[in-house]
C-alpha cells in the first residue's frame, strides 16, 4: 500500500463523488465521464466497496448503458452488506430507474414496517416505488402518515379520485403494463403531478437508453395497449394519467432540496 493509500478516506472520496454526481444533469456526459474515471481508480485500491459500485451503477444508468447498469446492480446485490443512509438510498433510486422493482422491495420493506424512522429520509423513493408499482394504498399510507416531510396536496386529489372512481386495480395493471413493456431499454423513471385543469394529472417520464425514434414508437405502443386493457375490462380510461418517453440524456439532475449537504 503506498502513501497516499493509506491518506485517503473511502467514506470521503466515494460520498464526494456521489455529490458531484446527484447535482449533475444526465445530459453532462463530461462531467459523468471524469466521475467514472475517479472511480475506476478508487475502486483499484478499494476494490468491491460497495459505495463505489453504486456510483459506478449510477454512472451507467446517466449514460444509458441500461446492461452495464443491470450487470453492476446484480454485482452489487451479490456482494451485499450494510450501508449507510445516503448509499442505500441511491441504490434503491438505480433499482427502480432501472425497473427492477424485486429487488427494491426487498430493500424497502423494512423501511415501510417503521415509517417514523424511514420517511425523513427515505420518502422520494418510498412514494416513487408506489407510483412505479400502481399502488394506491401505499401511495396513501406514506402521504398520509404523520411522519412523512411535506404534504401532498395534489396526490391526495389523485388517489381520492381514483378510490371514488373504483380505479386502484386498473392504476396498478396499468403501470405493470407501462413497466413491462419499457424495461429492456428504461435508464430512469421520472414522474409530473399538475393540477392547472382543476384537478390532479400524473404524468410519467420514462427515459430511455436508445435514440428518440424508439422513444416515440414505445409511446404509440403504450397507448395502444393501455387503450386495448381498459377496453378489455369496460372501463373508460382516465384523463389524468399519460406517459412521456424521453432520452435518458434529457434527464435533469438527480438532486432534490431534501438533500443540500454532502453525504458524511
Amino acid at each position: 500500500m503506498t502513501d497516499e493509500d493509506e491518506t485517503l478516506n473511502p467514506a470521503e472520496e466515494f460520498g464526494g463523488l456521489l455529490y458531484q454526481l446527484d447535482r449533475m444533469p444526465y445530459g453532462d456526459i463530461g462531467g459523468i465521464t471524469a466521475v467514472e474515471q475517479s472511480v475506476y481508480k478508487l475502486l483499484n485500491r478499494f476494490q468491491q466497496d460497495l459505495r463505489g459500485l453504486i456510483i459506478l451503477l449510477r454512472v451507467k444508468i446517466m449514460l444509458g448503458d441500461r446492461n452495464k447498469a443491470v450487470a453492476t446492480a446484480e454485482q452489487i446485490w451479490e456482494i451485499g452488506g450494510s450501508l449507510d443512509d445516503v448509499f442505500e438510498e441511491a441504490y434503491i433510486d438505480s433499482l427502480l430507474d432501472l425497473g427492477l422493482l424485486e429487488m427494491a422491495s426487498v430493500l424497502l420493506k423494512p423501511r415501510f414496517e417503521n415509517l417514523a424512522a424511514a420517511l425523513p429520509f427515505f420518502y422520494p423513493v418510498m412514494l416513487k416505488f408506489t407510483i412505479i408499482g400502481g399502488s394506491i394504498k401505499f401511495m396513501e399510507k406514506l402521504t398520509s402518515s404523520p411522519h412523512a416531510p411535506r404534504r401532498e396536496d395534489m396526490l391526495f386529489d389523485f388517489i381520492e379520485v381514483y378510490r371514488l372512481m373504483n380505479y386502484g386495480e386498473h392504476f396498478k395493471n396499468i403501470q405493470r403494463l407501462i413497466l413491462d413493456n419499457a424495461k429492456s431499454a428504461l435508464c430512469g423513471y421520472g414522474y409530473q403531478l399538475y393540477n392547472d385543469r382543476g384537478f390532479t394529472d400524473l404524468e410519467l417520464v420514462l427515459y430511455l437508453d436508445d435514440e428518440s425514434a424508439r422513444g416515440s414508437m414505445l409511446k404509440s405502443e403504450l397507448e395502444v395497449k393501455i387503450n386495448a386493457y381498459c377496453a378489455s375490462v369496460g372501463v373508460k380510461r382516465a384523463n389524468n394519467l399519460s406517459v412521456v418517453v424521453r432520452s435518458v440524456a434529457a434527464h435533469p439532475a438527480r438532486v432534490t432540496a431534501e438533500r443540500q449537504e454532502p453525504p458524511a
